[in-house]
């Protein structure tokens, strides 16, 4: 089968790898695979060269990108897909592939509600773009039900597709120590990490907040940052206002995470808003516990039931502090919720799964045809 994903941007972000990951598999298993990004080709680039991965961009030209459908609508029709996969909510793709003989699912990885017009925009999203698609698709149950609270005829072309995150084996003490001289990092330190990116709503105040508590209660203890974004020079203010500017480690944007993963004991991550929130789940496949808050996302959904779910609903400084002390005393119960969580993300965001669930979605949209 040819399969056509269209998606805003190309970088490195939660929504960029798990497509990534999907159409791996998907040309693993003997599809035609190709990714089209709005935007020019970011550093998603060195991963579909890798992989062979067809790729082009349409670019993202005029008000909402409408000057680029043109462009967009050449490159569909020359590869003639089977299935087109719009990854994220853009109305100019969705007029693209209009007159495309093809199965339309519309991937959805975005929060709905954070600024007071959002609900009235996603109305209008979905009220035109329910006419250009089949079917949608949500990362997570938290945002599935933010949609169909915004236009309930959603409910009956909708269905959670969990992200994707690959197996990798699970960090020992020489991995550790190995990525750790890579990224110039005391063997003997404990270390606790953040990755994204650098903007308000991921709350890296918070972070600092816990971490300069951890950095007082345990000497040996620092905190490693990778990731960038507008809100860096702030942090950098803040760090030398509260002088832990030699206990914090910016690491920038890393070409690849492992080395990040594998550096760390404590895996901390706070936001506002997060459809899913990618990097706590990343750890937690490398075996890292995570410790986390989020106020209106996902994330909570993925450790639910789990005896070591460590998501705060609230940012409670003292409850994850209390929570990253006792996994610094008691390494065995760090190791009990690294390995509960792990097991955890291994069935959650399974590729094989993932795929197949959105192979049976285009059969079923193809029967009813």
């Amino acid at each position: 089968m040819r399969i056509l994903n269209i998606i805003q941007c190309s970088n490195l972000g939660g929504m960029e790898i798990s497509t990534f990951l999907s159409l791996k598999y998907l040309k693993e298993s003997g599809h035609e695979v190709m990714l089209v990004s709005l935007h020019p080709i970011g550093k998603l680039k060195n991963l579909l060269d890798k992989e062979k991965i067809s790729y082009s961009s349409s670019g993202y030209k005029g008000l909402l990108g409408f000057r680029s459908i043109g462009l967009l609508n050449k490159i569909s029709n020359e590869f003639n897909p089977e299935l087109i996969v719009v990854t994220g909510h853009s109305i100019m793709s969705g007029f693209s592939i209009l007159g495309a003989k093809a199965t339309k699912i519309n991937a959805i990885h975005f929060h709905h509600f954070e600024k007071p017009l959002d609900r009235v925009k996603w109305l209008i999203y979905y009220l035109i773009s329910s006419r250009m698609f089949d079917y949608y698709t949500y990362a997570s149950n938290y945002i599935w039900r933010e949609a169909i609270s915004v236009y309930r005829p959603i409910m009956r072309k909708s269905a959670l597709l969990p992200n994707s995150f690959a197996k990798v084996d699970e960090t020992t003490a020489s991995s550790k120590d190995r990525a750790r001289r890579q990224l110039g990092i005391p063997h003997d330190a404990f270390v606790i990490g953040n990755a994204g990116w650098l903007i308000s709503r991921k709350r890296w105040d918070i972070f600092i907040e816990v971490g300069a508590i951890i950095l007082e209660k345990i000497p040996c203890a620092m905190l490693i940052i990778a990731g960038d974004g507008p809100q860096a020079p702030d942090l950098v203010r803040f760090l030398e206002s509260k002088n832990l500017s030699g206990r914090v480690l910016f690491l920038g944007w890393l070409p690849e995470m492992e080395s990040f993963y594998r550096s760390i004991d404590v895996m901390l991550f706070n936001s506002d808003f997060d459809a899913l929130g990618r990097s706590p789940l990343e750890a937690a496949t490398y075996g890292v516990p995570v410790v986390s808050s989020v106020l209106k996302g996902g994330l909570g959904e993925v450790f639910t039931g789990l005896q070591y779910n460590s998501v705060f609903e609230s940012h409670d400084v003292s409850g994850m502090v209390k929570k990253i002390t006792d996994i610094y005393s008691d390494p065995k119960y760090g190791e009990r919720m690294a390995n509960e969580l792990r097991e955890r993300v291994a069935v959650y965001g399974d590729i094989a799964a993932r795929c197949s669930s959105l192979m049976k979605i285009h059969a079923s949209l193809n029967f009813k045809s």
